[in-house]
């Protein structure tokens, strides 16, 4: 919110700079001005209304609008949805890093972090602020051109380019599946580097390798996570406009209390959604980790599997449905063969 309102003080003071300048106007015309104004003034005739004006040029102070001033709307514009990435680039991996340390905070050699979320700030600040940043342009990158064909779309109103704007619809909706799979891949990479250390394309390898060998998985995950978050969105905006429609109804000076029930079951999703997002991105993250947990689990090496039993068997629950899809994947082996670390995660 800060950083929103510091973006349009901006905006308005780059919109109304201007800076004092040298025109040059021809002596006629102020003549006329000035003639103009004593027949206004004094109520007679000039008598230089009837002289024939001459042309030598005069030289006087306007407020001039700089061209270069409006390159730098376009910058700032592009500064805006950088930075704004950027800021949930940072929120997201500050989760990913609280989630993996407190994941990982059993497995031998690892020390227990007491406070992961000032350890997640502390890391973010010192060591991974570039790969949020190259994240986060990537994203825009995608993001820009998918603005400005959807601004081309509207201003072609004209019902003479309807295959045109059919062909910009299109391409803005590839753009926007594309940009949200940059985000999922984007969020999986801050996870790995946030386990691991990596540089960004690194983590992102191995994210997508991590990906493509569980997609069954991933795609049970999502859905399930997906629908229980948006139910458990809707009761919470439920319950909130349950309680503020007979707290309005019983205000005698309010005639209309439909608009306001609007409003406040807009703003109880609003909120609901940020509060739920940060679910969303945790259910995510441990995903991750576990399938990077159990891709270099091996039973020969000595080293417990970090998950707990409850865990692995929820993963495991859907193996034995068609894996063509996923030929790479590692079939998973039954619990009573794996070995737990006590406790639970």
């Amino acid at each position: 919110m800060a950083f929103f309102l510091l973006w349009v003080w901006v905006m308005v003071s780059l919109a109304t700079a201007k800076h004092l300048g040298i025109a040059s106007l021809q002596s006629s015309h102020l003549e006329a001005v000035n003639n103009h104004s004593a027949d206004r003034i004094l109520g007679i005739s000039s008598n230089l209304s009837t002289a024939q004006p001459k042309s030598t040029p005069q030289q006087v102070l306007q407020y001039m609008d700089p061209t270069w001033v409006r390159s730098l709307w376009w910058v700032w514009v592009i500064g805006l949805v950088w930075v704004a990435e950027f800021i949930l680039g940072c929120q997201q991996m500050i989760i990913a890093a609280a989630v993996s340390t407190w994941y990982f905070s059993r497995q031998e050699g690892r020390g227990k972090v007491r406070h992961p979320v000032w350890w997640s700030w502390r890391t973010l600040l010192l060591y991974h602020l570039g790969t949020v940043a190259k994240g986060s342009l990537l994203i825009t990158i995608c993001k820009l051109p998918r603005l400005i064909i959807q601004w081309v779309t509207k201003k072609c109103k004209d019902p003479e380019h309807s295959c045109a704007r059919c062909c910009l619809r299109l391409c803005c909706c590839c753009l926007w599946c594309f940009e949200h799979f940059l985000k999922y891949m984007n969020h999986n990479a801050y996870t790995v580097t946030a386990t691991r250390g990596t540089a960004f394309c690194t983590s992102a390898k191995i994210a997508w390798r991590v990906v493509l060998t569980n997609m069954l998985q991933v795609a049970t995950v999502n859905s399930v996570g997906d629908l229980m978050l948006f139910l458990a969105k809707v009761a919470v905006t439920g319950t909130v406009c349950c309680i503020a429609l007979p707290v309005l109804h019983a205000d005698p000076t309010l005639h209309l209390y439909a608009i306001p029930l609007i409003v406040t079951a807009v703003f109880a999703f609003f909120i609901t959604h940020c509060v739920f997002s940060v679910y969303e991105m945790a259910v995510d993250t441990l995903f991750l980790c576990f399938s990077d947990d159990y891709n270099t689990y091996d039973t020969t090496d000595g080293r417990d599997l970090v998950a707990d039993k409850e865990l692995y068997e929820f993963m495991v629950k859907h193996e034995d449905i068609d894996r063509k899809n996923s030929r790479k994947s590692r079939r998973r082996d039954p619990p009573e063969t794996i070995r737990f670390k006590e406790g639970t995660v």
